[in-house]
Order: C-alpha cells, then structure tokens, then sequence
C-alpha cells in the first residue's frame, strides 16, 4: 500500500481484476460472500471500489454506502488513503476513515466508503442496530479472530435478519476460510489467487551454516519458551546484505516495540542512510516516519523494513525480496499468577509461517529465512488460535450487556465462530459480579451501567468512576489511557540496560516510587507544552515519546468527556 495522495486516478493491474464481474455476480446474488485471497492480490484496496463503480455505472451512486473494518487503525489509516490516491481524491471526498481519536469522512453524497477499526464499527452498532443506510459492510482481516471481530460476527448474523437490503462481504487471507463460510449458512466461497514467485523455505540449521552461528542457543527443535536471539538476527542481516544482490529489501518480523528497538541500535553499525535504510514499522511512530517503507530506496542501497506481524497481511511491502521470520510473536494472554490478560511471546502457527514466507515472493523470486528447526515448524498449530479462546471475557461480557442489557452471556458467546467453554464465561460473569458490574441475575448495576460506556477493562473503568466521585479523575484517567493502550509515555528501549537507567532517573523528576503517578504526572506536563519548539524540548529533556503522549493526552480527554 502507498500512502500517498495521487494528482490523477492511478488503477492499479492487480489479481482481483481477473475475477471483479464473477465476485461483483456473486455479490449481487447473495446477502453474504467469502472472499478468501493470497497478499497482495488487491482484495483490500479494489473490493470497495468495484462495488462504487458498479453503483455508478447503474446511476445509483446515491444507494452505495460501504464501511470497511480493520482490526488495526494503522491499516483502516492507509487503505483509506491508498484507495483516495487510486481514484484521483483526497481523503474525505468518496473515501474517508474513522479511528480513535481520528477521522476524515467521506463528503460524496454520490457513493461512499469509510475505513474504520472493527471498535468503531461495534459502537455504531450500539448507536444503531440496523445499521439503516449501509448497503454493504466488508469485515476484512477476518482470519486475525480478534475478540471485536468475532463478537462483530455474531451481531451481523442477527442484522441480516433485521435489515433485508444489508449485503456482507468477509474478507481473509487464505486461511481456513471454508470456516467462515459454514458459519454464515454456507455461504458462496470464492478466492482469489496473489502474483506470487517461488520462495525457498531456509530453517535453522541451515542458517547456522549460511552465518557459521552454531553456538546460537534458542528456537531449535527442542526449546519450550519462545524467543528471539538478537545476535543471530544480526549475523543474518549482515549474511544476506553481503551475499545478496542490493536491489531487494529485507522484512524481519519481530514480536514487539522493544525487540524492534534493540535490534535498530544493534543494526547502527550500518554507517549511513547513503547504503542502509533501517526502517523501524509500529503504532509508536508517527505516519510519516511509517510511510517510507514503501518507498523504493535509490539504486544501491538496502533497505531493511523491522516490524510486528502487522506485515504479514495488512501492509504490503512492493520490494521485498528477504524474510526473516524468528518465529515469535505477542499474543495476549491470560496470567493466572497476575490475574490478568498479558501480552506475551508465544509461537506462530504454521498459517503464519505461510504468510510471512509469501511476502517474499511478490515482485520476484525470494528467500524466507526461519530461525527455528524444520521439526519445530512440524509442530506448529496449523491456524492461530482465536483471541476469545484464550482471553479473559469481562470485557466481551461488558460489550454484550452494551449492546443488548438483556442478552444472556453464554447464550451469545454460545454463537460466536469457536465459542468459549461455558466455565470461562461463568468466571467473567463472577468477576463483574465481585466489582460491582453485574447482580446475581447477570443484570447491569447503575455502577455496572457507567461501566458499559468505557472501552477499557472493567476494572479500570470502574478506577474512572470512583475517580470523579473522588475529584481525582485527571491523574487517574492518564494513568487509565496508559495501561489500557499499552503505551509508555517515555521513550523506552527496555533490553538496553544504561537506556533503562536513564529513563528511571527520568520518571524519578515526575514520581521517585510510582510509575503510574509519575506518568500521571508527565502527561499533566506535557499538556502545558505550547508549539513544537517546546513539545521537543520536554521530549528531549525527559526522554519522553511526544507520539505516545500526544496519543496518551487524547485517550485522557475522551475519558474525562465520557
């Protein structure tokens, strides 16, 4: 995707244009299509606007009105804009996009197309169950199964019924996609194949051999706890940019923001922007800085994209050539020891492998490299487990009593696509119970009302409603915005020891023996900040990340509105 506004309509020759009357046929046919499609064949981007342009062509520009949902708001973010460039507009004319804390809708009154987050998409759902007005809803991404999404599922099923001119297109990567189309009654299936060059497939063993690393101590067939080993990483990179030719970019793919982190400063060695383009992807980063991954570098110079598995389906880099797949990557996760849902380092599934290895093979034949075993990969689950299966379901149970106050929990997580065991939705009704939320017949509580309109864990947003009652609700909301975004207000490498200290003695000048009150304590600072000369010189001086607090500032301010 290129996130650049076009001077004139640029119409891409994608895989997904040999199939647009057969997909548009179906569509036409049906209350609900699977679109199944390999990376890059152009489902995201082309869908949307075939069904535009059809409406068009029949003067009925008028009646078309698409929303598309991203489980990421990055990715709702650029397709907006990439799709704006291909017809020759600016964002906000027939194309716009609705996020937290960010939109620019759509004007057009002759056909539109909002690119929203799948949260966006469920509070309009609140706001209006019918959802009167949309002709087609495109749930893309689907294979993620994030709990929005899943949840999002359920109530379409319900909306079908309710709105007899709703047509529903869902959208996956090529990942169990016959799923999906049982559960919505055997709906039509088609796919659609992605211009793909043979990749080789390299394991650990013979990456050793390539980087002569045969004392590299993790991910082999025999290793429990997932990790990456930064060391070999490096040794690979180096491999590859002195045996390869220059014009393919190299992708790592890397668990989260403080692995991206350490491995740009390791990756410093390189001298200069003149032979190395070390591009670092995550939500931390500003747009702009986001945006250069899809440049192509001038003629002798790598470029290296690090990123989260963002990079597998939901951004798409037109040059790249080598993978490096460690195998790892974040997933929320229940801690029985903490009590709460932790991010942490699990293994891919073999669908991801798949995914990832693919990105090399777009434009050319490429090269994917696994820092695991061949036995390891054997072991793999073959699809990535859905986010309900594994999480705790307060929240979810919050969102049912949000959308239906009379809506029993088992009976609707009974229905989504892999329902959760009845024994873990029991303890989230029992947890909601212990705070408050919910009484002994599972109803909401006036507490347990206020509750429902926070997007954040129950337990926090209780935190907000005794804070006002307490008169201490901009602390607290700061400190809320926080940890129920996961952002640092500081500018952290955390696997970099002296950067760590430096950031401590940072945090001790707001708070010397709470993190909580010394982000608190930073935000309410920052907001007194006026102008980028002043934004800077605070960020400098306290090792602060201006995008986590400015993002931080506006989660803060929709909390104390609410």
């Amino acid at each position: 995707m290129r996130l650049v506004e076009k001077s004139g309509p640029v119409i891409p020759h994608l895989p997904i244009a040999e199939k647009r009357d057969e997909i548009l046929d179906l569509i036409e046919k049906n209350r609900v299509v699977v679109l199944s499609g390999d990376t890059g064949c152009g489902k995201s981007t082309q869908m949307p606007q075939y069904l535009l342009d059809s409406y068009a062509l029949k003067h009925r520009g008028t009646d078309c009105n698409i929303i598309v949902t991203q489980p990421r708001r990055l990715a709702a973010l650029s397709l907006a804009q990439t799709v704006a460039g291909h017809r020759g507009e600016k964002v906000g004319d027939s194309v716009g996009y609705q996020v937290r804390l960010n939109s620019v809708l759509p004007s057009q009154q002759q056909g539109r197309i909002l690119f929203c987050s799948t949260g966006i998409l469920l509070r309009r759902l609140q706001a209006c169950p019918n959802m009167l007005g949309i002709s087609h809803l495109i749930i893309d991404e689907v294979h993620e199964r994030d709990c929005l999404t899943d949840f999002t599922l359920v109530i379409i099923k319900d909306l079908l019924q309710t709105n007899p001119l709703l047509k529903v297109i869902l959208m996956s990567a090529s990942l169990n996609a016959d799923l999906l189309s049982r559960y919505f009654d055997s709906a039509p299936l088609t796919h659609v194949s992605g211009r793909a060059f043979p990749v080789q497939k390299r394991f650990l063993s013979e990456i050793r051999q390539l980087t002569q690393s045969f004392g590299s101590r993790i991910n082999n067939a025999v290793t429990l706890k997932p990790m990456v080993d930064q060391d070999l990483l490096v040794k690979l990179v180096r491999h590859i940019d002195l045996n390869k030719p220059s014009q393919g970019s190299i992708l790592v793919f890397l668990p989260g923001w403080a692995d991206i982190k350490n491995l740009h400063s390791k990756l410093k060695f390189y001298p200069s922007e003149e032979t190395h383009w070390i591009l670092p992807v995550h939500s931390r980063l500003s747009q702009t800085e986001q945006e250069r991954i899809f440049d192509r570098p001038p003629e002798g110079v790598r470029k290296i994209v690090l990123a989260t598995n963002i990079a597998e389906t939901s951004l798409t880099i037109p040059d790249c050539v080598y993978v490096i797949d460690p195998g790892v990557h974040k997933e929320l996760r229940y801690n029985s020891q903490r009590g709460t849902a932790v991010m942490e380092n699990q293994w891919v599934s073999k669908a991801n492998v798949q995914q990832r290895a693919g990105r090399a093979g777009r434009v050319q034949p490429g090269e994917s490299f696994h820092l695991y075993s061949q036995e390891k990969f054997e072991e793999m689950e073959p699809f990535p487990q859905a986010e309900i299966l594994r999480i705790p379901l307060e929240k979810v149970v919050m969102d049912i009593k949000a959308y239906d106050e009379n809506l029993k929990s088992v009976d609707f997580l009974s229905r989504t696509l892999e329902p959760p065991t009845h024994r873990s939705i029991y303890d989230a009704i029992q947890e909601l119970q212990s705070i408050g939320a919910l009484d002994e017949y599972e109803r909401l509580t006036p507490l347990g009302r206020r509750i429902a309109q926070f997007s954040t864990h129950p337990r926090l947003a209780k935190s907000l409603v005794f804070a006002t009652l307490f008169r201490c609700l901009d602390p607290v909301a700061s400190i809320v915005a926080g940890l129920s975004s996961a952002r640092e207000g500081w500018s952290v490498e955390s696997t970099v020891e002296k950067q760590r200290q430096v950031i401590r003695q940072a945090k001790n000048r707001f708070h010397s023996t709470s993190d909580h009150l010394a982000l608190a304590n930073l935000v309410k600072q920052f907001r007194n900040q006026r102008g980028r000369y002043e934004v800077d010189e605070f960020c400098d001086q306290f090792r602060a990340n201006p995008k986590s607090l400015y993002f931080l500032r506006g989660i803060t301010k929709l909390v104390k509105l609410k």
